[in-house]
């Protein structure tokens, strides 16, 4: 059994909801699922019904998924996207009331493009800027990313050297694996994935059923490798739930989450200092009874703003 656990994420990924009907089960006359969702409550009933049509029909669950990824983007508060291949993004979500966050996602055996020194010390913009090659961020990233909550922008970051890096040659989070996680690669996610430090932190390999965590932190980090049946991912911020993803078998998925910055000086002092405030981070892995799946979570607060970002 799971016990509580509470964690803090900075980057993720999503899949999308779209429209027209599609049947839980083959032969079987049932209420199309809801693929044009008008709330994330609405979204989340269809992505449980796509988990429960997983199980007997899997190609279906997918192309459901895909149907449902554009409306999914929306409710999700999706604000960039970057294809490093296919099925493998980086994606950029705004979680409210100032947070950011960033997942990566993609088959395990591609492993993962982003490491913490890829994203410490830059902004959103400036990675989406490298992951690109240069390319104009979307404004609604460039908008999000400058709000605060503390002051009335009067301040100005000093601007940073941006470093355009080929993602190809980084050397992210990449496990030593060529096909899916299984049940028994336990121990080598413990080896591989798991955070070993942190104010809070946890490693759960072969977890089944409902798996949560929660806590008040600046950053924290967290990654997902479901190997047996589909699991959905429930985030929220600041008390409410903001945002929910099915994840598959054969994916792997890390995350980092910042909490909404300030200005960590009067604002009639250019300090230059920005500080991320203490905020609670929940996720929730849902519609996961006999499914199976390996996560690891870590929580960062006694640590001043960039190096917040440092998973520990």
């Amino acid at each position: 059994m799971k016990s509580k656990r509470s964690f803090r994420l900075g980057f993720f990924l999503a899949a999308t909801l779209g429209s027209t009907g599609c049947s839980d089960s083959l032969g079987e006359e049932q209420t199309p699922i809801e693929l044009n969702p008008s709330s994330l409550t609405e979204a989340q009933l269809s992505l449980q019904r796509i988990d429960k049509l997983y199980e007997s029909n899997p190609v279906a669950a997918l192309e459901a998924k895909q149907q449902l990824r554009p409306k999914l983007d929306e409710v999700n508060h999706l604000i960039a996207r970057v294809e490093l291949a296919p099925e493998h993004h980086v994606e950029f979500y705004d979680s409210g009331a100032g947070g950011l966050l960033i997942m990566e996602r993609g088959p395990v055996e591609n492993g993962h493009i982003l490491r913490d020194e890829d994203v410490a010390g830059h902004s959103a913009v400036e990675l989406y800027r490298r992951l690109t090659g240069g390319a104009t961020p979307p404004e609604a990233l460039v908008r999000a990313e400058s709000l605060s909550e503390a002051h009335d922008g009067s301040h100005i970051m000093p601007a940073r050297d941006e470093i355009v890096a080929n993602p190809e040659s980084s050397e992210g989070f990449a496990p030593d694996v060529t096909q899916s996680w299984t049940g028994a690669d336990g121990q080598q996610w413990r080896d591989a994935a798991c955070f070993k430090a942190g104010e809070f932190f946890g490693c759960f390999p072969n977890s089944t059923g409902h798996g949560w965590a929660h806590a008040s932190a600046k950053t924290s980090f967290f990654r997902l490798g479901p190997y047996r049946g589909s699991v959905r991912l429930q985030a929220s911020y600041n008390g409410g739930a903001w945002g929910s993803w099915v994840f598959f078998a054969g994916e792997s998925v890390q995350y980092w989450q910042r909490s909404a910055s300030y200005w960590a000086c009067p604002w009639y002092e250019a300090c230059g200092v920005q500080e991320y405030y203490i905020r609670q981070h929940r996720w929730d892995v849902l519609d996961a009874d006999g499914d199976g799946y390996h996560f690891s979570h870590a929580f960062r607060s006694n640590c001043s703003w960039i190096s917040c970002d440092n998973a520990p």
